[in-house]
């Protein structure tokens, strides 16, 4: 009997090494196949996509996101793609990547921040942000501008890619990139006062008053106030819409001169 037991024990050994050796054959070449597969074309990127983007090329896009076609789809990092855009384009706000691994398709969708306004200080001329912060210097203000012009009392120097340390002006900024452009189209100027208030001039001789952190809101509202006081026969004057209605007038003692 003892001799019995050693033999199915041995039996038993060889079984349970036979079977891990089969699970050790089958895994290798499972990671054979899977490597293979990593490596096949089938995981390459095959398409690259740039979505909202506004005067910047998809191919510059592209080339500043490291990105080609016949990379490893596995190198595709999105957070990596992102940085790497924003480092090298000031305009662009955010980028979102989306990949199919089954397509081998990468889109990159572009939000861009919007230019808003031209601000002048010093004498010069400068492209401003969404988010407040002077982009480029232009040589002169081009004659069919969708933008208004920007004067902040108190500044007379700008430097790209710094925003304005100044009371009103990150929140005028935001509220001008939410102004529709038909009510910008009478618009000459618009003056931000250091305690955050903005002065618009109108094209008419009229000029707007009102708080700078809810500028757009009052915007629209400009039209509808202008009919009144020209309805009413009111020369060009100061209209004040810091307060409720009825809104105070204020005359110029001279018509001309304002604004622009």
């Amino acid at each position: 009997m003892p001799k019995t037991k050693t033999v199915k024990g041995r039996v038993g050994t060889k079984r349970k090494s036979h079977v891990w050796t089969q699970r050790i054959v089958f895994a290798f070449f499972v990671f054979i196949g899977l490597v293979v597969l990593l490596e096949s074309p089938l995981m390459r990127v095959r398409q690259i996509v740039v979505t909202g983007n506004r005067g910047i090329s998809s191919e510059t896009l592209i080339g500043d996101a490291g990105l080609r076609t016949g990379m490893s789809i596995w190198q595709v990092n999105a957070g990596a793609i992102s940085a790497r855009v924003m480092d090298k384009q000031p305009l662009v706000q955010a980028v979102a990547v989306h990949t199919d691994v089954w397509t081998g398709r990468v889109q990159m969708d572009v939000r861009q921040k919007a230019v808003i306004g031209i601000l002048q200080a010093g004498g010069l001329n400068y492209q401003v942000l969404d988010d407040g912060t002077v982009y480029a210097q232009i040589s002169q203000v081009p004659a069919s501008t969708a933008v208004p012009l920007l004067v902040v009392d108190g500044v007379e120097h700008a430097a790209p890619g710094v925003a304005l340390h100044v009371g009103g002006w990150s929140a005028l900024c935001r509220q001008l990139e939410k102004v529709q452009p038909n009510e910008l189209a009478n618009v000459s100027q618009i003056e931000l006062k250091s305690y955050g208030e903005a002065t618009v001039y109108l094209d008419n001789g009229f000029a707007v008053a009102g708080k700078a952190s809810d500028f757009a809101t009052w915007m629209s509202d400009v039209p509808d106030v202008m009919n009144y006081f020209v309805q009413h026969g009111y020369g060009p004057g100061l209209i004040d819409l810091t307060g409720p209605a009825p809104y105070r007038y204020t005359p110029y003692r001279q018509s001309g001169g304002q604004g622009k």
